[in-house]
């Protein structure tokens, strides 16, 4: 598991919205997404779809180390979130 914090987000700081977060589940045995966690700022509008692509087309942490994602937008998280990943 990975969480990445919106307190550490360019974008929320820009907003003054630095509550919430990301957090993503991944499988140690192959490090494929099974779960995903997210709150507050954009959590709906901009976070949710990358992530139901992720769950639908099984992806692994590398894939989504490796997308990119609009900065500053909150969903890089998801991506900062991929990179911290440790198996």
């Amino acid at each position: 598991m990975t969480r990445y914090d919106h307190a550490q987000d360019s974008r929320a700081q820009i907003c003054g919205e630095t509550q919430g977060f990301i957090k993503l589940v991944f499988s140690r045995k192959d490090a494929r997404l099974p779960g995903a966690q997210i709150a507050g700022m954009d959590a709906a509008a901009q976070q949710i779809a990358p992530l139901a692509l992720a769950l639908e087309r099984n992806l692994d942490a590398r894939a989504l180390a490796a997308a990119s994602f609009p900065h500053p937008m909150p969903g890089e998280g998801i991506n900062k979130a991929a990179r911290a990943f440790q198996p």
